[in-house]
């Protein structure tokens, strides 16, 4: 945890070796919104069972983290995947690598973006162990892993990324959160124009591009009418 000042020192001075060497793409950055000003005082909780539970739990790990072997290392199990977990991973791994083009989601935070499959399968990991599960680390760990690392490209990408790099990526994310909320329902372009946000035909053109474009959408044939189809991994950035 640090100031947003230091972060910034850290990534520009010395050409940015920070980021040169690969030390902080292997870092989950998150800078959330000050909550200053809504913060009113609210009666405590006689108890934070949520808090309680997490504790006993992590009390529970360091126990069990306490066999060594006679040269001092932790002796842990090697984890691996089940084949439904392996294929999410591979499918996250290629929609990560094909965002590193030059035109790519990823261009910008390439660096990030490159340890985001790695830093999935670590998160796979900490999650089966913490929830105390054996053998295999199972599709519902690696899904929830991936939904987070998602999270923190995209949270890497707003505070790292420069604010003109794609001149439509507002409207795209305005008519992405217009679609997440009308799921599972598959809009055609017309509708966009009478019921999106985007009620002018460049903007929406230029939006549905930029979506297909990363993946988030495909156009699709029903009948006689084109519809857009929303990728079910699809996530507000």
């Amino acid at each position: 945890m640090m100031q947003p000042l230091l972060l910034n020192q850290m990534i520009h001075q010395a050409t940015g070796v920070t980021r040169q060497s690969g030390f902080l793409a292997r870092c989950l950055l998150a800078f959330p919104d000050s909550s200053m000003g809504t913060r009113f005082y609210q009666e405590p909780p006689e108890q934070l069972m949520g808090l309680i539970e997490y504790e006993q739990r992590i009390t529970q790990c360091l126990e069990h983290s306490q066999r060594l072997t006679q040269v001092g290392c932790i002796n842990l199990p090697t984890l691996k995947m089940t084949a439904a977990a392996k294929h999410l991973w591979i499918q996250f791994f290629n929609s990560i690598e094909s965002g590193l083009t030059t035109q790519g989601q990823w261009m910008e935070i390439k660096d990030f973006a490159s340890k985001a499959a790695e830093n999935a399968a670590r998160l796979a990991a900490l999650f089966h162990l913490f929830s105390g599960q054996i053998g295999d680390i199972r599709a519902e760990e690696m899904e929830q892993a991936i939904t987070l690392t998602r999270w923190y490209l995209c949270e890497a990408r707003r505070l790292l990324g420069p604010k003109s790099a794609q001149p439509y990526i507002d409207d795209a994310r305005k008519l992405l959160d217009w679609l997440l909320a009308r799921k599972p329902e598959m809009p055609t372009p017309r509708e966009i124009l009478q019921f999106s946000p985007l009620r002018n035909k460049e903007l929406r053109d230029n939006a549905l591009e930029t979506l297909i474009e990363h993946q988030y959408i495909r156009l699709t044939k029903l009948g006689n009418k084109t519809r857009i189809e929303l990728n079910p991994h699809a996530e507000i950035c």
